[in-house]
């Protein structure tokens, strides 16, 4: 195995590192707006007003290609109905909440008085930050990056 001096791992990783950024920079101006337009709302949920935002986007660019045809094929999907969906702290006042995504087979539901229990924080939710907290008979609260 080939060892490398310091200078020349710096300079390799320079090197990587430039060649991502120039890569990065060179992106059509077309792709870098429809992931700007298809991005704008928070999400892109079947049959909501965001989604058919977004199909009509895609349709519009597809069309615009020029295709021989262009068949859309709708098709009929599950929709929740969010009635209600707060945290409210201890003393505070309540926070709305918006579901992340929706699960169609066994929906997100709570009783109508709602459930009360101490609130924890969970970082990113990796095993290490649950060893860190009890989260027994708790609502666990973790930090989202998409």
């Amino acid at each position: 195995m080939r060892a490398f001096s310091t200078s020349q791992l710096i300079i390799g990783i320079a090197a990587v590192l430039t060649v991502a950024v120039c890569t990065a920079q060179s992106l059509p101006e077309s792709f870098v707006k429809d992931c700007r337009t298809l991005t704008q709302t928070p999400h892109r949920l079947s049959g909501t007003s965001e989604f058919q935002q977004a199909a009509d986007h895609v349709g519009q660019r597809l069309k615009g290609l020029q295709p021989d045809s262009f068949i859309e094929q709708p098709f009929a999907t599950t929709q929740l109905k969010v009635l209600n969906a707060t945290l409210t702290p201890e003393g505070g006042a309540p926070l709305t909440l918006v579901p992340m995504r929706p699960n169609g087979i066994i929906p997100p539901v709570t009783p109508p008085e709602g459930i009360t229990a101490p609130i924890v924080h969970v970082g990113a939710g990796a095993a290490t930050d649950f060893a860190a907290v009890n989260v027994e008979g708790a609502i666990a609260v973790l930090d989202f990056n998409c």
